[in-house]
């Protein structure tokens, strides 16, 4: 089973989506199993009840620009002069409340670069003194509004929370996938097998299992943790590209108290799940749809996407 990010050749400009990441990392506890439980009610058809309101954050690349697309009923997209070479797109990250964008600066694939934060304007950028690392699916994770997750381009299994307005390093994080709360991360035991863990809390670990579509797996190189729900009962899971490429979709979502996958009530295929600070929960459909659940999965709001990014990645969504 592999749930650990690794290096990723990418397109050579940064394209900027809603933003996801994988998951890895070590821990040193060894948690017990979780009792099961009643997985929550799911709707399978419900009305809908608001409008998607929120602004979904996707990104296109134009040579050495990064177009961000930012989308809230129409698409407005904004060009932002970027680096050049395969690493700012697989590093790419947006800030939670959506206003400033942030990539490792290097054309080196298998090295690491300064860290460089812009706001969505293209102003106000500046080159951090951070060594970030281009490899890896988890490279950068932004994980406050002040303060971005790193991996050391020294030591890539490392990763270090630096401040986004000085670069100064402010402590080590263990790697892994955390919720857009900061208060639940997906990562791995000492035996390299998934588990939640409450922040600063190792002996509340829980461990789970997942066994993805044996027709699908084949394809692939394991699967990884996109995305956890802000109390760390859920996750979504997508698959690794066996080139060892950034990918930011997700196809299931598991209850990590019971290992149950849940029955999500969407039609179409699921491209990516996204868990969002309010509890709230964001999915996308292939061919153009996106789905806002609340947390129990029943169907709040749904809208079509512009076609204008209906093929670009989507990073990040931010609740109005």
């Amino acid at each position: 089973m592999n749930v650990n990010g690794e290096p990723r050749r990418a397109s050579a400009y940064v394209l900027l989506c809603l933003g996801l990441v994988a998951a890895s990392a070590c821990s040193q506890s060894r948690p017990e199993r979780a009792p099961s439980s009643t997985p929550p009610p799911v709707s399978s058809s419900a009305a809908v009840s608001r409008a998607i309101d929120g602004t979904a954050f996707y990104l296109e690349s134009k040579g050495a620009i990064l177009e961000v697309h930012a989308v809230r009923g129409s698409d407005k997209p904004v060009s932002i002069v970027a680096d050049t070479g395969p690493c700012p797109f697989n590093t790419a990250v947006i800030s939670p409340d959506g206003t400033q964008i942030a990539w490792a600066a290097t054309n080196d694939p298998t090295g690491g670069g300064n860290l460089v934060v812009s706001d969505l304007r293209g102003a106000n950028r500046r080159t951090l003194p951070v060594g970030a690392s281009c490899v890896g699916r988890t490279s950068l994770i932004w994980f406050s509004p002040t303060a971005i997750l790193v991996r050391d381009s020294d030591d890539t299994s490392r990763q270090v929370l630096h401040s986004a307005t000085t670069g100064e390093p402010l402590r080590d994080v263990f790697r892994g996938v955390w919720s857009a709360n900061g208060e639940w991360a997906a990562t791995t035991d000492g035996s390299g097998e998934p588990i939640v863990m409450p922040k600063g809390s190792p002996g509340a670990a829980r461990r789970f299992t997942y066994t993805p579509p044996s027709a699908e797996a084949k394809r692939h190189d394991g699967w990884s943790v996109r995305s956890v729900s802000h109390d760390g009962r859920y996750v979504s899971v997508g698959w690794n590209n066996k080139d060892r490429s950034r990918d930011l979709g997700s196809f299931a979502v598991v209850e990590t108290a019971t290992s149950k996958v849940v029955d999500l009530p969407v039609t179409g295929e699921v491209s990516s799940i996204h868990f969002l600070t309010d509890g709230t929960v964001l999915v996308r459909v292939a061919g153009g749809k996106l789905v806002l659940l609340d947390e129990r999965f029943v169907v709040l709001a749904e809208a079509a996407e512009p076609a204008s990014v209906s093929n670009l990645p989507l990073l990040w969504y931010v609740t109005a």
